[in-house]
Order: structure tokens, then sequence, then C-alpha cells
């Protein structure tokens, strides 16, 4: 099964940009503006974020705490020109700095990450049946 990313930024070229990269390397990515991705993520079950941090009415963050209400373990790649800055309190797992460093990175940054959630997931279950 496709790891299904939901990508959201403001920039609907660069948007697109990473859904292409992303779809060629075996993913089922999908595109949402911030004013409509939390009606795309209520309306499909997605495996991982990447969201940009800065944009218009609503923040990455926000958008990140709000999303993580429904799905506290939503593994999210935050992409920004400063991965150095605070991450507010909000648990990110994977940054993609921008610009990026050729296509490749956007690949294998979101490949980890979606590898490591899916580790952390099997072994909470597991942990969870023999607990």
């Amino acid at each position: 099964m496709k790891t299904r990313v939901l990508v959201v930024d403001d920039d609907a070229e660069l948007a697109m940009m990473v859904r292409d990269v992303l779809k060629r390397a075996g993913f089922e990515p999908w595109v949402a503006g911030p004013d409509n991705a939390e009606a795309m993520f209520s309306a499909k079950t997605f495996d991982l974020l990447i969201t940009d941090k800065n944009m218009p009415g609503l923040t990455g963050f926000e958008l990140i705490k709000r999303l993580r209400a429904r799905d506290p373990s939503l593994p999210v790649v935050m992409m920004t020109a400063h991965p150095e800055l605070p991450t507010a309190g909000v648990p990110i797992q994977g940054y993609l700095a921008k610009p990026f460093n050729g296509l490749k990175s956007i690949v294998d940054v979101v490949t980890r990450t979606a590898e490591r959630a899916r580790e952390l997931s099997q072994a909470h279950e597991r942990f969870r049946r023999v607990g």
C-alpha cells in the first residue's frame, strides 16, 4: 500500500512540484492550500503531512495542532527556510529546507520520516498486544 501524503502550502506551484516528485517516487500525494487542508484531512486518511511553516492565515504549527487533535500520531515534515528555529512545542519528524537541495532530498526526507513512523506504529502495536 502506498504512503498517502498531504502536502500543504500556499504556493500552489511549489506544492504541485513536491506532489509530482513524490508521485514519481511511489507515494500517493495530495495537495491542499491552508484554506482547505483541514477539510481534505477530514475527508481522507493520510499517513504523513508535509506543510509549509509560514502561510497566510494559518501557520504550519497551527495546522499541525489542529490535525493532530484528530490524529495525535500524525508524522510531520516541515518545509521552511529556517529549520533551526524553535518548533513552538510541536514535535516535527523531519524538515525540508527551502530552497530544496535537489529533488532527491524531498524523497529522502519523506521516505525516512514515513519509515520511522511505520516502525514506531509497529512497536506500539507490539507493546499494546503484550501489555
